[in-house]
Order: structure tokens, then sequence, then C-alpha cells
């Protein structure tokens, strides 16, 4: 029976990686239903600056994007459900 060996070998430790972009959100809040609100939003993302070292490409930066289409732009979306808690009542004159 024969035997198989497997061979890990040691990560390495990449330090000082860093990536600098600009970007540019618009978006727009409703009110649903009294004090609940659904808001929705488009980002513009544009590379400004990365670090890379020897041996290592980054292919994905959290918060950008994917890099390893070299556009230097990135684009996303979002959305938010918030609550408004009424601390106090307001009096109506």
């Amino acid at each position: 029976m024969p035997r198989h060996f497997y061979c890990v070998s040691k990560g390495k430790s990449f330090d000082g990686l860093t990536a600098v972009w600009a970007e540019l959100i618009l978006g727009i809040k409703a009110e649903l239903f009294n004090n609940l609100y659904l808001g929705l939003n488009v980002q513009l993302k544009m590379s400004v600056t990365e670090t890379v070292p020897n041996n290592f490409e980054n292919i994905y930066i959290p918060g950008f994007h994917k890099t390893y289409d070299s556009s230097g732009i990135g684009v996303g979306y979002g959305y938010t459900i918030s609550y408004r808690i009424p601390l106090y009542k307001k009096v109506k004159e």
C-alpha cells in the first residue's frame, strides 16, 4: 500500500501593506413608516496609491474592490434601515 506525504509550507508574513483611495458617495433616505427609515447609496472609488512588496500582489483591498483588473476604479452600493427612537414628544401648537 503506497504512502502519501503532504508538505505544508510555512506562511510568509508581509508587513506595511497599505492602500489609499478617494470615494464619492451619493445617497437618499426616506421615511417608510413613523420613525422607520430606508437609505440607499452608490459609491464611486478611485485608487490613489498602494504599496506592493516583492513577490506579492494585492488582489483584493477590503473596502475598495478587487485590484487584479487594473482599472483603478471601483463601484459599490449599500442600504441602511434605521429606526429613530423617540426620546421626547413635540408639543404641537
